[in-house]
């Protein structure tokens, strides 16, 4: 044995005896001091200590290896951060082109190149298409400093989400163009063409078998020029490849659709008509008519507002076996409240024989306070009178005077019925008061 391991053992003793102190043992047992078993606790502690050395050298390597791999990380994260900060990140897209990984200078570049090879495609409805190209309007690239921009505002150390975060982003971009040939080539579109343009059509109530129904709207093709003009523009400076005309809103749509309240609420109004009892007159004998001859006689107008034989022409006053006598909204007895439809503002229409000679007839008591009324507005039935039923068109305002008490106004109106060539009339004999809508008091 050598003086070392005698050293070392001799340690291990005095550190073995220290210990079984330490745990409160007063003497070692004597089968621990016997030669042979002296010796196994020796190799079984060199052992021990053989382990423990190992197994520091193990954690010091491991430790090692971790420091070095989180400093090769931190490296890589801190050296792709600077290349993210002058290189866009990946999964980047601008104005629609995949610009990842691209700097200022290549992103310019490819964009001036798809400038060059430009082309607006036109999605129109019925499936229809129709291109712009850059070419024919002498569209080029111009750099400016949306690019730049774009880039600056990018935090570099947060790179790594654009591994599974996309971010797409627009940029202003500068082009030149001729806006004399654009304007040509917009007008040259065959979409702008008279020819190919179709009006839409409002829902509205229609007559069918033995009722009013409400037929859906249909979508026409009629292009609103100036707003269509300004789109295309803007997608021509935003170098947008495609414009789909439909969701962008060129097109006129219908003011009424089958879900407009307005449009429900004439159907069933038109469909109470066809309920009341009526009478084709003018004739030696009267005859009651069905609701197919009734439907013919109530209309819509574009508002929406039913009008009962196309206007007012009077009430009947009096009856006899084959015969009757209406007292017509002209004659100079007569007064009827009316409305006009624009505003609401009650009014009362006067006839007047002697005016109507020169195709108007007069109207007063007009309260327009918010000064509204003008002249072109439709008259029609008010809701005050229990003689008629209310918005019955009785004619357009022709002339608006204010009175000198400086409240009210009056004037004159032309009549929709023409009174020299009456040939049908729409006799409505229910009381008003059966009618949903109608008034009370008043004429």
């Amino acid at each position: 044995m050598s003086i070392r391991e005698k050293h070392t053992d001799k340690m291990e003793e005095i550190l073995e005896k220290e210990m079984y102190a330490d745990e409160g043992f007063s003497e070692i047992d004597e089968e621990d001091q016997r030669p042979e078993t002296q010796k196994v606790m020796k190799q079984e502690r060199r052992q021990q200590r053989k382990n423990r050395r190992k197994n520091w050298k193990l954690r010091n390597k491991i430790a090692i290896v971790l420091s070095l791999i989180v400093s090769v990380i931190a490296i890589g994260y801190v050296g792709t951060a600077v290349f993210y900060s002058t290189h866009f990140f990946s999964k980047t897209v601008i104005n629609g082109i995949d610009c990842s990984n691209k700097n200022v200078k290549q992103v310019e570049e490819y964009l001036e190149k798809e400038v060059a090879d430009y082309k607006l495609t036109l999605l129109e409805a019925d499936n229809k298409t129709e291109v712009i190209e850059g070419k024919d309007i002498s569209l080029k690239y111009v750099p400016g400093k949306q690019v730049e921009k774009l880039i600056k505002g990018q935090n570099p150390f947060l790179w790594i989400e654009s591994l599974w975060k996309g971010r797409n982003m627009k940029a202003k971009i500068g082009v030149e163009y001729d806006e004399s040939a654009l304007k040509t080539q917009i007008a040259n579109l065959e979409c702008m063409k008279e020819e190919n343009q179709i009006a839409p059509v409002n829902a509205h109530p229609e007559f069918k078998t033995d009722k009013f129904v409400v037929v859906p709207e249909t979508d026409g093709t009629t292009i609103k020029t100036e707003e269509f003009r300004k789109t295309v523009i803007t997608a021509v400076n935003g170098a947008n490849e495609k414009l789909d005309l439909l969701k962008t809103g060129c097109y006129e749509k219908p003011a009424y659709t089958s879900d407009s309240k307005k449009v429900t609420e004439a159907c069933d109004a038109m469909n109470k008509y066809l309920g009341a009892t009526v009478t084709y007159d003018f004739k030696p004998n009267t005859e009651v008519v069905d609701s197919s001859m009734i439907s013919k006689w109530v209309k819509v107008d574009d508002d929406m507002n039913v009008i009962a034989g196309g206007g007012l022409v009077g009430r009947i006053t009096s009856v006899g076996p084959n015969w009757s006598r209406v007292t017509s909204i002209i004659s100079d007895n007569s007064n009827v409240s009316g409305m006009t439809l624009a505003t609401g503002d009650n009014l009362i229409v006067s006839g007047d024989l002697q005016m109507m000679a020169q195709g108007v007839i007069p109207f007063s008591k007009l309260v327009d306070s918010q000064d509204a009324v003008a002249e072109g507005d439709k008259v029609v039935t008010s809701d005050i009178s229990d003689k008629y039923l209310p918005n019955i068109l009785i004619g357009y305002i022709s002339t608006i005077n204010k009175d000198t008490n400086n409240l009210t106004k009056s004037g004159y109106l032309t009549p929709v019925v023409d009174f020299e060539h009456l040939s049908e009339v729409l006799v409505i004999t229910d009381k008003k008061q059966q009618v949903p809508g109608g008034g009370a008091d008043g004429e």
